[in-house]
């Protein structure tokens, strides 16, 4: 196939791109950031590609004919057909985005970078206030967030303010240009846009490996594959991952046909560029195992071909373990005493050695030309065979003796491309290599799908819930098991006789694959996931600037359910706060931190309660061993208030807040009410909170539900201690005597300090009552507040 006007522009895009990234990431790492500094660099590169152009000849007729035939070559109905492929999936992606506005996990993180390096220009991410914090309150202070190291508790600096970040950071300067243009809504859009790069870059290959009808369907198999939807829509690097490997490997094409250096070199540095995303795409050094062994067909590559390759790739590869290493050094330090950057470093080093070191030596081999390609022709059937041998035990015998997710892997990674797909894949493997002559990119194509599927099937280090464990296999082996399915799809089509038959199996395949897909999307494929969680962020920070503490600094618990807000609030929306452990919650009732507002404030805390609140937002179940099979409210509470030992003792709570109980009545956990089922018993217990000696009040706020059965109590409520044992105080409940909005109110002094004070709330037959709050107040002159 001739290179058309399809081509010309997809390099152009593809320069822009890199151009747009690289920029990006540059100006970061200098911290000069801006969209300004991506647009400028911009337009310096296209304006000095367009005199360029110039200065090689193209002059003005000359210029209308090449108008003339790029209409023509780009204007197809293959291409037509593509573009709007494209803009479909551009609109799937971009109109349901995941507001992952949680700091625990990977693509809050991913999300906390790029907002912080669009609004300072680079990533330092240092807190002064924990310099002033520690020096005061020792090791209570988590120095960090998760995800953000402390440099002083890893021994990297005497200064406890210093913070470095987790992971790449190519996609978060990426990220910033889209928070900097569009805000908020622009940086959860992120990946729609390199998605469909990505999609074309994947497109671009597919044609020359099996023509455009063929990298059609291949292009929708990956465009609707669930789990590319899932990376398309989040803040994650896998879909990157994906538009670096094929934009890489069209290049290495084009070295291929043309056998051009510049093409090789390119091709190189755009596969080494790629560890500047994830450093697991070291892994791309397999695709110079394979053009190693492409040049085993034809030496003369090797030269112009395979050696720039190999050299640009091992350049910049090694800057991206380099910039890992300087800017995010625990984090390279843990993958390495893990592991797994270990066996990265290895193979990043070894195979270009290893392979250039066999290929000098193909000499030294007694056997002839002819004989080497057969050699390695044998190995890569041969390869094919074990990898369909690993396929037929991974998926039936392993699991029988092992039940981890290792040795489910193999039938987990089928729910994304279907069991079918493992045969059509193999079968289009086996006759790829027959195609070696023709197209020397199937060798390395070959030996990357062979290598990682083998690898991530077998190990696949990551956590094996649903759908978070398809990350794993989303940058290399979906599209490389749906590129070669597609090439094994039309080699059966392409087989003589019965074509009808043929054509409907081929289409029964393919039906069967887009059913499957859409079918464990569904729960997610029309839905914005978590987008609850921005209004609910916009209305603490509303809250927390009406109390004054625009400048402040608040604390929150170092605990799964409390830290998940706590590097949000603090680099997103500028509301600094610091993690205290579980040993420094004691400190806050010893008046050490009074005037600091504490986000996970309950009804027990000492001091003001300013707002009560909870984010939530929908998100797809997590399943282990099985699909995830709908979204469920992820629900994190956001109570503040400011510390306060010196005032009186305030406790308001819900019934439903977890320190209650009920004999008789019924939870409405949405709205934090109990309401009694009619039954005599305890509406209400709890909460056995320890008490200092002083005279308190408990009132129960409320309402009564239905007609009173007789006029007088309708019950009883006291206060006792010692596991209910002794009691302190008892009153009759008599709603005459009460005011509006109150259903109980109780009097009472403690002579001496209680462990687990719990007061009661007693109903007789047939009463309704719901509860709503209750208050529990020490009676002082301030405390007498209480009752208006």
């Amino acid at each position: 196939m001739q290179y058309d006007g399809l081509d010309r522009i997809y390099v152009g895009v593809m320069i822009s791109f890199l151009v747009i990234a690289m920029s990006a990431f540059l100006s970061m790492r200098v911290g000069m950031f801006s969209v300004d500094v991506v647009a400028i660099a911009l337009v310096v590169v296209l304006a000095a590609m367009a005199v360029y152009g110039k200065t090689r000849g193209l002059g003005a007729s000359a210029g209308k004919q090449m108008d003339l035939r790029l209409n023509h070559q780009v204007l197809t109905p293959v291409n037509g057909v593509l573009f709007g492929l494209l803009l479909a999936a551009v609109l799937l992606y971009a109109l349901f985005p995941t507001y992952y506005l949680l700091g625990g996990r990977d693509p809050g993180l991913y999300l906390v970078f790029s907002v912080h390096i669009a609004n300072t220009g680079g990533l330092v991410l240092d807190l002064p206030v924990l310099r002033d914090l520690h020096a005061t309150h020792g090791d209570v202070i988590r120095l960090g967030f998760p995800g953000i190291y402390s440099a002083y508790a890893r021994g990297l600096s005497g200064d406890p303010a210093e913070l470095i970040p987790q992971f790449m950071h190519l996609f978060p300067s990426i990220g910033a240009i889209f928070y900097q243009l569009a805000g908020l809504e622009g940086l959860v859009r992120t990946n729609a846009a390199i998605a469909v790069f990505a999609l074309w870059s994947f497109f671009m290959v597919a044609r020359r490996l099996a023509g455009p009808p063929t990298a059609l369907l291949a292009t929708l198999a990956l465009a609707l594959n669930a789990a590319f939807i899932w990376n398309a829509r989040i803040t994650l690097t896998e879909v990157l991952a994906v538009a670096f490997l094929f934009s890489g490997l069209y290049l290495l094409i084009r070295a291929f046909d043309s056998r051009s250096a510049v093409w090789a070199a390119a091709s190189g540095a755009i596969l080494g560029l790629a560890l500047l995303n994830r450093v697991d795409s070291a892994l791309n050094v397999l695709i110079i195992l394979g053009a190693v062994g492409a040049a085993f067909f034809r030496p003369s590559d090797f030269r112009p071909v395979v050696l720039p390759l190999m050299v640009t790739y091992l350049g910049f590869s090694t800057w991206g373990f380099v910039d890992g290493y300087v800017h995010t050094f625990p984090y390279f330090y843990d993958l390495w005493m893990g592991g797994s950057l270990k066996g990265l470093v290895y193979l990043n080093y070894g195979i270009p050695v290893i392979a250039g070191l066999a290929f000098a030596l193909r000499g030294k081999i007694p056997l002839k030309r002819v004989e080497q390609c057969s050699l390695v022709e044998g190995l890569l059937k041969g390869a094919v065979i074990l990898l369909g041998a690993w396929i037929l035990f991974a998926w039936s015998l392993w699991p029988v003796f092992d039940d981890g997710f290792n040795a489910r892997a193999i039938g987990e990674l089928a729910w994304y491309v279907t069991p079918v797909m493992f045969a059509v894949f193999l079968y289009g493997l086996w006759h790829a290599i027959s195609m070696k002559s023709r197209n020397p990119l199937v060798i390395p194509l070959i030996v990357m799908a062979i290598s990682v599927l083998f690898l991530f099937t077998w190990r696949p280090t990551i956590t094996p819930d649903h759908i978070w464990a398809a990350r794993r296999w989303t940058p290399q082996v979906i599209p490389l098991l749906i590129l070669f399915a597609a090439v094994g799809l039309r080699v059966f089509l392409d087989k003589g006789g019965a074509r009808l038959a043929r054509g409907t199996a081929v289409a029964l395949v393919v039906l069967y694959y887009v059913g499957s897909s859409l079918a464990f999307a569904s729960p997610y494929l029309f839905q914005s996931m978590m987008a609850d969680l921005r209004t609910g962020y916009d209305s603490v920070v509303e809250a927390i600037d009406e109390v004054g503490f625009r400048n402040g600094v608040s604390l929150s618990r170092d605990n799964p359910r409390d830290y998940q807000t706590a590097s949000i609030l603090t680099y997103v929306y500028g509301k600094k706060t610091v993690l205290i452990r579980d040993q420094g919650v004691d400190l806050l009732g010893s008046g050490a931190m009074d005037g600091l507002l504490f986000l996970g404030f309950d009804e027990f805390s000492s001091g003001e309660w300013f707002y009560r609140g909870s984010l939530e937002g929908r998100f797809l179940e997590k399943q282990r061993g099985q699909k995830p099979q709908s979204l469920y409210f992820r629900s994190y509470s956001t109570n503040f208030g400011r510390i306060d030992t010196a005032g009186p003792v305030i406790f308001r709570s819900v019934p439903s807040g977890g320190r209650f109980g009920s004999r008789v009545g019924v939870f409405a956990k949405e709205v934090g009410e109990v309401q009694s089922s009619g039954e005599k018993g305890v509406l209400l217990f709890g909460p056995y909170i320890p008490v200092e000696p002083g005279m308190y009040r408990v009132i129960w706020k409320g309402e009564w539900v239905d007609v009173l059965p007789e006029p007088g109590d309708v019950g009883f409520v006291d206060v006792v201690h010692g596991k209910g044992t002794e009691q302190v105080a008892s009153a009759r409940v008599v709603p005459a005597e009460l005011r509006d909005g109150v259903v109980g109110e109780i009097e009472f002094v403690l002579t001496e300090a209680v462990n687990d004070l719990e007061y009661r709330y007693h109903v007789k037959d047939r009463v309704h009552v719901r509860i709503s709050e209750v208050m529990f107040e020490e009676i002082t002159e301030r405390g007498h507040e209480g009752r208006e």
